[in-house]
């Protein structure tokens, strides 16, 4: 298992050129040095970046290359599993792209799992095979992008779908979540959402909904305790 932070210039020694952050990397892990710099190199190129990297030190690179250097460095160990948390944060539209196109290029070639934690939910429909919503540190509900996006089960996956700004969208008709987040100083009862959620009832505010299975769907999950009875009063979300 490998791990790619959110900011990649926290991560990196600024002080170190790459190629001995690399190498650390390598004695750490008690990792043979035969023929390590092939394998650097083959990692950048994974990325797209080429060998002169390995000479330089973080603050001369871009943000971008930055960023690609953290992930080559998450590839060092051939993991089979890697949790990538935020890894575009900070960075312009278009290096935003370049880098989750080569991020599914790499899961696609090398065959991994990838868990992308992120708060930007139109990435994942674009990237991901299957997507968990979260609400209050517990999953509200699971299952593959296309379902989740055609028919949500959980308001909050339903208002965050609508709250996606779209070309042709006036600002005044994307959705809006109300309320602010929870404040865990205070016990819970209930729905977590419920104080947030529109479509919420009486039973929300003292019933915690288990995470139950969709009908005819074993791999699409929700919790709520009003589906579908919240869905016959909202309107479908906006698709693009």
């Amino acid at each position: 298992m490998s791990y790619v932070p959110q900011a990649a210039m926290n991560s990196l020694n600024p002080v170190r050129r790459i190629e001995d952050q690399f190498i650390d990397l390598f004695m750490a892990h008690n990792i043979d040095m035969e023929d390590y710099h092939r394998k650097f190199v083959d990692k950048l190129s994974l990325v797209r970046l080429n060998e002169s990297v390995l000479r330089l030190f973080p603050y001369e690179l871009s943000g971008g290359m930055r960023q690609r250097v953290v992930i080559a460095m998450a590839l060092l160990l051939d993991p089979t599993l890697i949790i990538f948390d935020e890894p575009t944060t900070g960075l312009d539209v278009l290096v935003e792209y370049e880098i989750l196109r080569d991020i599914k290029s790499i899961q696609r070639k090398l065959n991994l799992t990838i868990v992308f934690i992120t708060h930007d939910l139109s990435i994942l429909f674009e990237i991901a095979d299957r997507i968990g919503v979260m609400y209050g540190g517990e999953f509200v509900e699971m299952g593959n992008v296309k379902e989740l996006l055609a028919s949500p089960h959980h308001p909050y996956t339903y208002l965050l779908i609508g709250s996606i700004p779209r070309i042709g969208i006036p600002k005044d008709k994307v959705m809006r979540i109300p309320g602010t987040s929870l404040d865990f100083r205070s016990p819970r009862t209930g729905c977590l959402f419920s104080d947030r959620c529109p479509f919420a009832a009486p039973e929300c505010k003292v019933t915690h909904p288990d995470f139950v299975q969709a009908k005819d769907n074993p791999v699409h999950y929700y919790r709520c305790i009003r589906y579908p009875e919240w869905k016959e009063a909202a309107p479908m979300p906006m698709k693009s």
